[in-house]
């Protein structure tokens, strides 16, 4: 299904700016892209070649995914570094997908675009992940498994997974392994090649772009059309919800919602990067020291000094502001009020690292044991200096929970739900924890615990705010704890009890 916000192009000027040798001359891909979401470009199998496909893409002036599947971590940020003739990195890493992937952009380029890197093999990964726009090739191995006849190799790898690429979508065949006869031997007139879907020979493309090593080169491809039949199975497809899960797990603005949003274009909010990402002023003053020790040059490349030119990211939140279908939709929770004092329990049922932009607060605390931890800061670096230290790093470190952490089951620790409270609130005004930073914590985010009953929570809870002596800090302001449980089964609703009111769902 087409949405209405798709724009069409005639046959002489497409989309994008290479060289069209259809039946006539033109420019630009024979595609009608949606003006209202990304592009979602897969380049699986790349190695160090994805520059091929990104210069095809980056000069568009539309916002586009460029998704790149392996078995190696070809990162621009790791040796052979991406640089360019004096040495300056050409990209800048940004957070990471809520599945971990590595997410890069060039710095230079005002046109959003997200570059991430999934170490997998790709027909295992692409097979089930949400659909793409267009699928480009230059090594065709992960699929060539799937071959029957040598006489239609192409199309008996390419109906395996036709059916992730979206109608109207493009396969673009890079010429640089012309000479593999099996993955160019694709029909040259419209052909079906599974029960629903055809393919059809649109044209070769030519275009310039940069290489790894920052040298101007130019490629070629050939490119197909991808039709499903209306009738079939995939022609009532929403393409445009299906598509768009692959931004809300890997585009943190895009998991937030429209209020989010509009308060960050009104703070004319900075962009973030990777939590571990090294900066202009890491690398200067590491640049400094080595070179007045040692009397030579520091030899890493210099990271740019922004991850996008001045005032993109701001028209990048004004245009996501302008296409709210693409932010994330409200969340389900479940709260419930402890009568006669100021505490709030709130459930949601979801996966804590890919709501973690949604649940970013000033006043919240992230509690969870720390290998989760630092999933969640690198999806969300917002959460760096509010995240509550339950284990440490070294033997010699204070441990607010003593004998380790057991944070489930029969045997989990006693009273872990007082602890995560205690600590989230106390942590941020004590010496002993530099990395928060002092504030005020009236929230206390953290996942399922315990044997992840309502009701033993409940009394946990009740336990805590009636029988506890008030700590130091506590004020008459409200606490609010929120358990972000992943299985449906967790937590499930018994008969409330009286000293405690539900008040949302």
């Amino acid at each position: 299904m087409m949405s209405s916000s798709v724009r069409k192009f005639n046959s002489k000027f497409g989309f994008g700016d290479c060289i069209n040798y259809g039946p006539e001359i033109g420019v630009g891909l024979p595609i009608d892209i949606d003006k209202n979401r990304p592009l979602v470009v897969c380049h699986p199998a790349a190695g160090t070649y994805y520059h091929s496909s990104m210069s095809l893409f980056e000069d568009t002036n539309h916002p586009f995914m460029h998704i790149l599947v392996d078995f190696g971590g070809y990162y621009p940020s790791t040796y052979p570094y991406v640089v360019d003739s004096i040495n300056h990195a050409i990209y800048h890493r940004l957070p990471d997908s809520s599945d971990g992937n590595a997410i890069f952009r060039k710095a230079s380029s005002s046109n959003p675009h997200w570059q991430m890197h999934v170490i997998a093999e790709a027909y295992e990964y692409l097979s089930k992940s949400p659909p793409i726009d267009i699928l480009y090739v230059d090594w065709m191995t992960w699929l060539d498994k799937f071959i029957v006849n040598r006489k239609t190799s192409f199309c008996d790898m390419i109906s395996h997974y036709i059916h992730k690429i979206r109608d109207g979508g493009l396969i673009i065949i890079d010429d640089k392994h012309e000479n593999i006869e099996q993955w160019f031997d694709f029909p040259k007139k419209r052909t079906r090649i599974s029960k629903d879907s055809e393919i059809e020979f649109q044209c070769q493309i030519e275009w310039l772009g940069t290489d790894l090593e920052d040298k101007m080169k130019s490629y070629s491809a050939k490119v197909i059309k991808v039709h499903h039949d209306s009738d079939g199975k995939l022609g009532s497809n929403n393409w445009f919800d299906e598509i768009k899960q692959w931004f809300w797990n890997s585009i943190p603005e895009m998991a937030l919602d429209q209020s989010q949003i509009s308060r960050m274009i009104e703070n004319k909010q900075n962009e973030s990067i990777h939590h571990l990402a090294v900066t202009w002023e890491d690398w200067h003053d590491t640049w400094r020291d080595v070179y007045m020790d040692l009397n030579e040059p520091y030899l890493h490349p210099v990271p740019p000094i922004k991850a996008w030119p001045k005032d993109s990211y701001l028209n990048y939140l004004k245009w996501l502001n302008e296409n709210p279908k693409l932010l994330f939709e409200k969340m389900k929770k479940r709260t419930y009020q402890l009568q006669n004092y100021n505490f709030k329990l709130t459930l949601i049922h979801g996966d804590i690292v890919e709501l973690a932009p949604t649940l970013y607060c000033r006043d919240g605390a992230i509690a969870v044991r720390e290998n989760l931890q630092q999933r969640i800061i690198s999806r969300c670096p917002w959460w760096k200096n509010q995240a509550t230290v339950l284990q440490r790093g070294k033997l010699w470190n204070y441990n607010p929970i003593k004998g380790g952490l057991i944070w489930s089951g029969n045997n989990s620790t006693p009273d872990l739900t007082r602890l995560l409270i205690e600590q989230s609130i106390k942590q941020p005004y004590m010496e002993l924890f530099p990395s928060v930073k002092p504030f005020k914590c009236r929230k206390i985010i953290t996942i399922s615990h315990s044997k992840a009953c309502l009701k033993q929570l409940m009394d946990v809870c009740e336990e805590f705010f009636k029988t506890e002596k008030k700590l130091d800090i506590f004020t008459d302001e409200l606490i609010e704890l929120i358990i972000v449980h992943r299985d449906k089964k967790d937590y499930q609703e018994f008969d409330i009890m009286a000293d405690w009111e539900k008040i949302s769902e």
